[in-house]
């Protein structure tokens, strides 16, 4: 519980707004899976002699595999006969939804429950991740997280900034655009468990990194990581929603899924688009809530909600989001702090 924010602010209201959430998301998407016949697709798709491509022995347990063919189906209808503009929106503009916890896992004196980034994306590959982020929201909340004010731990040591670059690249990046540019369906089960490939970069960077005598600040990494993510969501955002905005029924169709579950004569690319997009709803729209907990005061919250009434629409979510997470790296690093002497600025 952050003492910083009140028992309410900070501990009542979270515990009312992310369960709910919660709850909302794991009845939505059930809907959505059932009366929309995605998932009589899916599985109809994958049960022996269904002469299905992707029904492959990458495990050899046969539940296991039944359930990543799954995940391969619903992808590759998003991936062929053409790669879907809303695929590619969701992957190009959620660069936020890993750098976030990554970095967060990193700072000092962060509790237990926000240690583990890895486990926040491998839940959101099998929950979703709209639904996986509620549950951390809460977590990030209630740890006190969100009300971390500017001192002498606040900082991200530049070792492990270094990693979180890293890992990044090798483990997100790299694989997301194995998914998108080979459209194989070996490589798009092995993406699956890409938050583990993250997990494992960032470990093998730390290892062969030369320990350094002194623990630097990594705030300047830091803030170019989250720079870059916010002007490739935002470049991404215009290019693909851009054009729509002068077009609202554009615009509504391709941003806002279906408000009744498509019927089962529907694609299955189209059903796959549908859930993504209750996916990404559910995901930012958590996120965007959860920073309104950053701010110290009445006019920080007042400018939060303000920015993101402004960025959503023009830049998108993710761009957004990230203009927050640069503003609050900014106060954690306040140059009025005097720093721990084994940081050096």
């Amino acid at each position: 519980m952050s003492a910083k924010h009140g028992f309410v602010n900070g501990f009542v209201l979270p515990g009312i707004i992310f369960p709910a959430l919660t709850a909302l998301g794991a009845r939505l998407f059930r809907h959505v899976l059932t009366v929309s016949g995605l998932a009589v697709d899916l599985h109809a798709q994958c049960t022996p002699g269904s002469n299905n491509p992707y029904l492959h022995p990458f495990t050899g347990v046969h539940r296991l595999d039944g359930f990543i063919c799954a995940l391969v189906t619903f992808f590759h209808a998003e991936l062929e006969p053409k790669l879907s503009p809303y695929l590619l929106y969701f992957a190009a503009t959620s660069g936020f939804l890993v750098a976030f916890p990554a970095i967060e896992a990193h700072r000092k004196g962060r509790s237990w429950f926000i240690a583990f980034p890895m486990i926040v994306g491998l839940a959101g590959q099998v929950i979703t991740i709209g639904i996986a982020l509620t549950i951390y929201w809460l977590a990030f909340i209630w740890t006190g997280a969100s009300a971390r004010r500017a001192d002498a731990h606040s900082h991200i040591a530049k070792a492990h900034a270094e990693s979180i670059m890293f890992a990044t690249a090798i483990g997100s990046i790299l694989p997301s655009m194995g998914l998108m540019m080979l459209r194989d369906p070996k490589v798009t089960a092995y993406w699956q468990i890409f938050p583990l490939y993250v997990s494992i970069a960032g470990l093998a960077y730390s290892f062969l990194r030369p320990t350094p005598r002194t623990a630097e600040s990594g705030y300047k990494l830091v803030r170019q990581m989250y720079m870059g993510v916010f002007v490739s969501s935002a470049i991404m955002h215009l290019w693909i929603v851009g054009p729509k905005l002068l077009d609202p029924p554009a615009l509504a169709s391709f941003v806002f899924p279906s408000t009744t579950p498509l019927p089962t004569t529907a694609s299955l690319s189209a059903k796959a688009d549908d859930f993504l997009k209750w996916d990404l709803i559910f995901a930012f729209g958590s996120s965007v809530l959860a920073t309104l907990w950053f701010a110290r005061d009445a006019a920080e919250f007042i400018m939060i909600a303000s920015w993101h009434l402004f960025a959503v629409p023009l830049i998108g979510p993710g761009a957004s989001c990230t203009g927050i997470a640069l503003w609050r790296e900014a106060a954690l690093n306040d140059e009025e702090v005097e720093p721990d002497p084994r940081y050096k600025q």
